[in-house]
């Protein structure tokens, strides 16, 4: 039985030097398993396990997700298309007190055309997350 050795990076900013790793292994007749945990960009190349699964497979119990949607803590959903497979569609929830927010999607990359996400319209044309951010300004503008 030929042995495996788990490869477990970051294949976003380490990605070539996983892949040349992964390709001596293989020369040396060793099965390998690359496991991606990166969170910066994208991988280098395809790995056996991506950031997605690991995260999902990392995820809090039904009991967290109750606690965080009853304490109105979601802030954030998917609607239509959930790019990585959040439970419940959540991709963005608060702290207790409500005045951090974390989130998955990257509103700062649809500020403009030419860096947002891909329309109907074109490549890279979505601005989007620019409604984000107006929306806080206001609301801070307006205190």
């Amino acid at each position: 039985m030929p042995h495996t050795v788990v490869l477990l990076g970051t294949l976003d900013t380490k990605g070539e030097e996983y892949r040349f790793v992964r390709d001596r292994l293989h020369a040396a007749g060793l099965e390998t398993l690359v496991v991606d945990v990166g969170v910066v960009g994208d991988p280098a190349f395809a790995p056996d396990v991506d950031r997605h699964a690991v995260a999902r497979a990392g995820g809090g119990d039904a009991d967290e997700i109750k606690r965080i949607e009853d304490n109105g803590q979601v802030v954030f959903r998917y609607v239509g298309v959930n790019p990585n497979g959040s439970i419940d569609d959540i991709a963005g929830v608060s702290n207790e007190r409500g005045n951090v927010v974390g989130l998955m999607p990257h509103p700062e990359h649809a500020v403009e055309p030419g860096f947002g996400p891909d329309t109907s319209a074109a490549m890279r044309s979505g601005v989007d997350g620019l409604t984000l951010f107006r929306s806080a300004l206001e609301s801070v503008l307006s205190v």
